[in-house]
């Protein structure tokens, strides 16, 4: 729609179309066929962005911030003692049964069960082994949840900015200098990512989504800036899979004020990544 409604010129122009995607099979092919949709006729390449994991930041990367590989970890000891607990010993005991999980095997991994039981449904339309629809939405919330804690913690601004927060500044500032007039960022209409579930996640909580289900395959978000006419100001409208996101003080038809988004989101926000990643080596000292 966008090129037929001619928001994008009708034949590919990189200025008009930054595109960038995790160096990764998966969402190199999730974006290909994006632009073929967009762009069924291009001749030349269209170019996508990428860079080596160990300077990615499209999902959260504990390989290069070590302070976020501590947080993570000190989450690691928070899920293993609930697990000792007891937590989901009957969702354990009945996945076993379900997965024919050997004897030997002492410990379900909850998000990686999911993710096997999920994709082998979604490929073949048949469940894995013995699963079934009802004991699959029960691992999927807790696989959820799980999940949540290490990449998209409600209760942990300082592990949320770090998984998520040079996204959310890339997508502000983006915006800022679409909506400030500046020349070369006039020419550029759409920013297009191609990220991971992972990378959702984080976004959601950001914007004050109640995080419950694991994002479906092909799951998407679309930020669209617009501008008003009659009160002078530029808004935002955010759709999750084709449905409006209402962020915390938008309007019936889910638009909110870019300066209202910009304030939501400034708190998640990094203003020195590698400075911060790099705050373990001090926050370890002070623990000695």
């Amino acid at each position: 729609r966008y090129v037929s409604y001619g928001f994008l010129p009708p034949s590919y122009n990189a200025s008009a179309l930054e595109v960038r995607s995790t160096n990764i099979s998966r969402t190199l092919d999730t974006v290909t066929g994006v632009l073929t949709g967009l762009y069924p006729d291009a001749e030349d390449p269209i170019m996508i962005e990428t860079c080596d994991d160990r300077r990615e930041w499209l999902y959260p990367n504990h390989r290069n911030c070590k302070r976020l590989s501590q947080l993570m970890a000190q989450k690691r000891v928070t899920l293993e003692e609930s697990r000792m607990a007891g937590s989901h010993a009957a969702l354990e005991e009945k996945l076993k049964t379900a997965l024919e999980v050997p004897a030997s095997e002492r410990h379900i991994r909850f998000v990686e069960a999911y993710d096997v039981c999920k994709t082998v449904l979604f490929h073949s339309a048949r469940h894995h082994m013995k699963m079934d629809d009802g004991l699959l939405r029960e691992l999927e919330l807790v696989a959820t949840k799980q999940m949540k804690a290490f990449v998209a913690p409600e209760d942990n601004a300082e592990m949320l900015s770090l998984s998520i927060g040079k996204v959310l500044q890339d997508l502000l500032q983006g915006m800022e200098r679409a909506a400030s007039g500046e020349a070369e960022s006039a020419k550029t209409k759409m920013k297009l990512f191609s990220g991971h579930d992972t990378t959702l996640m984080p976004l959601l909580v950001a914007l004050g989504h109640e995080l419950r289900d694991w994002p479906p395959f092909m799951s998407n978000l679309i930020f669209e800036l617009y501008w008003s006419e009659r009160d002078g100001k530029h808004y935002v409208k955010i759709d999750y899979n084709k449905e409006v996101l209402r962020v915390e003080g938008c309007d019936r038809d889910g638009y909110l004020e870019l300066g209202q988004l910009n304030d939501r989101l400034r708190p998640f926000m990094l203003q020195d990544y590698s400075s911060q990643c790099s705050a373990v080596e001090a926050a370890t000292k002070e623990h000695h």
